[in-house]
């Protein structure tokens, strides 16, 4: 059965393990039209104009995706510029908005808990009650009337500790274990000393794939702390074109709720920071400013923000003496200066890989580190990722491309089978070249794009399966009905 309708879209931002509860909190993101499917199996799925679909976020018997939908609105009835009118007005005012607001999906199955925070307030609500959340605020208000049930109060902070960070990344991110106690150790240290002086700072270096975004993605999913991560290439010293570098701390500090005492605990990831170094004389000065600016916040400071922040509408005075710093880089062509793995002198705090290290500071100083950023870093270089690593991936890490295939097909109930031949496949073409885990999700996507052709049209299907040739061969599949 299909239904026209209008819905706001929602994407998950992070997941929280509590207790063996998983907790999906979810952002808004767009409102769209087009028409609600109710499958043979019950779920609900909504697909666009453009047949993007979403799952339903309310739907008890989905695994949670990382984008759904929710507050349907049914148009059959609506003339075109009342659907027009009603879309950018729930849009402006989605814009609009200013209370702290997200959806959150707490447990799985049958057994999924629907609830909105709002102001760091929970509220038992039935998504499919509602035209938008303008009626729950409405209703919050009292200018309606329904029974709503508000949850206890969160409790505070929960400990911090490196073994469990530990043990919950490595189910994500595989074959960088080393990498990954040092990282989670690093947080946890520095979430517990008393003088900023012992605080350390990360220089996390490895190719391209290999998992550096994806440790600290991670940690942001299952610990209590604010972590924003940032593109060095978007940020400039004062007075140049881009954004100021006391932005992240903006970011922080939203991220934290608002919450100032939490937000100087935070931590800051700094992205592509390989691509701040500059060979050409003229912009030698500034990118010197930039590193050097990022460099006095990873040391501590503190910053005055107000009203010329994005986000800031009070005065805020920000110390980042406790705030964990991570610059992460792959350092491209970095291997063209060393022809072997020997390095001297200027070479301490070197965390130890699995593989052939070429990530040293001696190598990093020549690449066009500054000896004193070097200096000031702890080094954590993680390993490249081989063609039996990715098999790895694909087979027990939580987010393998493979296995939320299988959830998505599965929540539109069709069951996809492949086989050990096919994952090697896969990942024997990954590793030709040098993108690692990130490219495994490429060439799927790639290999199922006629299947995926036939699973978002109408037609429903019961079965995919797909072997090694498919992976070179996008109509090497079989679809049943």
């Amino acid at each position: 059965m299909e239904k026209e309708v209008i819905v706001q879209t929602y994407k998950r931002t992070h997941t929280i393990n509590n207790s063996k509860t998983l907790e999906s909190v979810y952002k808004y993101q767009n409102v769209l039209s087009g028409i609600e499917v109710i499958l043979d199996n019950g779920n609900k799925i909504f697909k666009d104009n453009n047949n993007n679909i979403f799952p339903c976020l309310n739907n008890d018997v989905l695994v949670h995706p990382n984008s759904g939908y929710a507050f349907p609105v049914y148009t059959d009835n609506m003339s075109t510029n009342e659907k027009k009118s009603l879309i950018k007005k729930i849009s402006k005012n989605a814009k609009t908005y200013l209370y702290d607001y997200d959806i959150r999906l707490i447990g799985t199955g049958h057994n999924l808990q629907n609830i909105v925070q709002i102001d760091k307030k929970r509220y038992d609500i039935d998504l499919q009650l509602f035209h938008s959340y303008n009626d729950i605020i409405s209703i919050l208000k009292g200018d309606k009337k329904m029974n709503i049930t508000i949850q206890p109060e969160q409790k505070d902070k929960k400990e911090l500790y490196a073994d469990e960070l530990y043990n919950e990344v490595i189910k994500v991110v595989k074959c960088q274990d080393d990498q990954i106690r040092k990282i989670a150790t690093t947080i946890a240290q520095n979430q517990r000393i008393l003088n900023p002086v012992m605080k350390t700072t990360l220089l996390v270096c490895g190719p391209s794939g290999c998992g550096k975004t994806e440790i600290f993605r991670q940690i942001r999913n299952i610990s209590d702390l604010p972590v924003v991560i940032e593109d060095a290439t978007e940020y400039s010293i004062t007075s140049f074109q881009g954004k100021d570098v006391t932005d992240i701390l903006a970011h922080l500090y939203l991220e934290a709720g608002r919450n100032l005492d939490k937000a100087q605990h935070g931590i800051v990831v700094i992205d592509e920071i390989d691509k701040k170094i500059s060979s050409n004389p003229q912009h030698y000065t500034y990118a010197k400013g930039v590193m050097d600016s990022f460099l006095k916040m990873a040391e501590g400071h503190i910053y005055e923000l107000d009203k010329r922040t994005s986000g800031i509408t009070m005065p805020v005075r920000f110390d980042t003496s406790n705030v964990t710093f991570a610059f992460l880089g792959a350092c491209d062509g970095i291997e063209k200066l060393s022809t072997n793995n020997k390095t001297m002198g200027f070479n301490g705090n070197i965390f130890p890989a699995n593989n052939n290290i070429l990530y040293t500071k001696d190598i990093l100083y020549k690449y066009g580190f500054g000896q004193e950023f070097l200096r000031r870093c702890t080094l954590c270089p993680l390993k490249k990722l081989e063609e039996q690593d990715l098999i790895e991936i694909l087979n027990t890490s939580d987010f393998s491309i493979l296995k939320l295939y299988k959830e998505f097909y599965e929540s539109l109930g069709i069951n996809f089978i492949y086989d050990t031949k096919t994952i090697e496949t896969i990942a024997k073409k990954a590793s030709l070249n040098s993108y690692g885990a990130s490219e495994l999700k490429v060439i799927l996507e790639t290999a199922l794009e006629i299947a995926n052709f036939y699973i978002n049209s109408s037609e429903q299907y019961k079965e995919l399966i797909i072997n090694e040739n498919t992976i070179n061969n996008p109509n090497d599949f079989i679809l049943r009905k």
